[in-house]
């Protein structure tokens, strides 16, 4: 097979490869939900009541310097960076 005959099939699909990868000129995406305004201790205590056992004995403080360890790999403020592992704003 001649040199042509290869160069051609090889350089059209060089560039529909390319031209698949596009611009992908979208906005920026929307957050899934938006953020929930803080509650009262009286209110988290209420919603923890509710949930089945063994989550509503689960200890809010105790979560909250578990969490701290996270924070280390995570940003939890609105727009804020990812760094090793992401945003988790709004989870």
């Amino acid at each position: 097979m001649s040199r042509i005959a290869l160069a051609v099939p090889l350089a059209a699909i060089g560039l529909l490869s390319l031209s698949a990868c596009g611009d992908g000129a979208s906005g920026p995406a929307a957050p899934a939900a938006p953020p929930r305004p803080a509650l009262s201790p009286e209110q988290k205590a209420v919603l923890l009541a509710a949930l089945p056992a063994p989550y509503n004995q689960g200890d809010l403080e105790n979560g909250r310097r578990v969490f701290a360890r996270c924070r280390s790999c995570h940003t939890v403020t609105e727009g804020g960076p990812n760094m090793t592992g992401p945003n988790l704003y709004g989870v």
